[in-house]
C-alpha cells in the first residue's frame, strides 16, 4: 500500500467516524453503498488534492498544517468559505462546525449566536401570544 492509498483508507476512516455510516460531507446517503461510493470519491479526491499541495509547495509537512481535509474538524479546507459572511478562511485559520459547515470562531460565531438568542426571544413571544389568545 502506497502513502496515496493509506492517505485513502485513512480519510474514508476519519469520515466514517465523524459523520456515520449514512452521511458523507453532510449530505445524508438512504443506501450505505450509495455512502460507501461517496465517501470513497471525497477520500480519493482529498488524497490527489494533498499530493498535488505537496508537489506544489515541496513541503509534506506544510500540507499537515494547512488540514487539507477535516472538512469536520475545527480547521476548515483549503480555500473553503465561511457559511456565515462567506470569506475565505485563511490557512490555519480556527472555525467552528454549525451543521456540518465551518464558520469563523470569534466574530461569525458571535453573530450567530445573537441571531440564536433573537430567534429564540421571537419564538417564545409567538408561544406567548398563542397562549394569551
Amino acid at each position: 500500500m502506497n502513502t496515496t492509498d493509506s492517505l485513502v483508507a485513512d480519510v474514508e476512516a476519519d469520515i466514517l467516524a465523524t459523520e456515520g455510516a449514512f452521511h458523507v460531507h453532510g449530505i445524508y446517503y438512504a443506501l450505505f453503498s450509495d455512502a460507501d461510493l461517496a465517501r470513497r470519491r471525497l477520500a480519493i479526491r482529498t488524497a490527489d488534492t494533498v499530493a498535488r499541495v505537496r508537489a506544489w509547495t515541496g513541503r509534506g509537512a506544510l500540507v499537515d498544517g494547512l488540514a487539507v481535509r477535516p472538512a469536520l474538524g475545527s480547521v476548515p479546507k483549503l480555500f473553503e468559505r465561511c457559511a456565515w459572511c462567506g470569506k475565505r478562511f485563511e490557512p490555519g485559520a480556527p472555525a467552528i462546525v454549525v451543521a456540518t459547515r465551518h464558520i469563523h470562531e470569534r466574530a461569525c460565531r458571535e453573530e450567530f449566536d445573537r441571531f440564536l438568542a433573537e430567534a429564540e426571544i421571537a419564538r417564545a413571544q409567538a408561544t406567548l401570544q398563542i397562549v394569551e389568545a
